[in-house]
């Protein structure tokens, strides 16, 4: 295994903190939208909870349930939108990767 190899498997193990709406930058009663359909939203609860048709969940859960897969829980950063800004950017910005 090269040195690239080595420092390319130790960056893919690192684990970054779950998703937290407040140390995004957002609070509670902020309103998130579906990126495939505006139409769709939801209202953030608290650090990791968010309420879709009146019912308390996770994001994950919910993106899953959205795009019809099996598994209950998916990476939702790429899915959703804040201030017209995707999800996933505002994650890499909050909790960027260590070199």
């Amino acid at each position: 295994m090269t040195d690239d190899d080595k420092a390319a498997s130790a960056k893919a193990q690192i684990h970054r903190p779950p998703l937290n709406f407040y140390e995004m930058g957002m609070q509670k009663g902020d309103i998130l939208q579906w990126k495939d359909d505006p139409t769709i939203t939801v209202t953030i609860v608290s650090e990791r909870r968010i309420c879709y048709n009146g019912e308390e969940t996770s994001i994950s859960a919910l993106s899953a349930q959205l795009k019809g897969y099996k598994s209950k829980h998916i990476a939702p950063g790429a899915h959703w939108l804040f201030k017209e800004k995707l999800l996933s950017d505002i994650y890499d910005e909050t909790y960027p990767f260590e070199e």
